[in-house]
């Protein structure tokens, strides 16, 4: 059946035009690729970044706790850490 403007009214498109080609296939399987490969790229940098800021958090604590045992290593007396280099040029 045709329309006055030239085109082929149908109901349905046949079985074959529904097919995808070889070529249409190749193509979708390589778009998927990229897509499945560009997703596990984000999940890695995620994890990465995740990663890092644990780092730095623990980095932070473990700089807390040297500080603190270092404040209780000092004697009550003491007004200021020691420091060996003010007392060899004072010998």
């Amino acid at each position: 059946m045709v329309d006055q403007g030239g085109w082929q009214l149908c109901s349905e498109p046949s079985e074959e035009d529904t097919r995808m080609t070889t070529e249409q296939l190749k193509e979708l399987v390589e778009v998927l690729s990229v897509l499945s490969t560009k997703s596990s790229v984000l999940k890695e940098r995620d994890e990465l970044h995740n990663l890092m800021e644990e780092n730095q958090q623990t980095a932070s604590e473990e700089t807390e706790v040297l500080l603190l045992l270092i404040l209780s290593l000092w004697t009550p007396t003491d007004s200021h850490p020691p420091n060996r280099t003010l007392k060899r040029r004072h010998l």
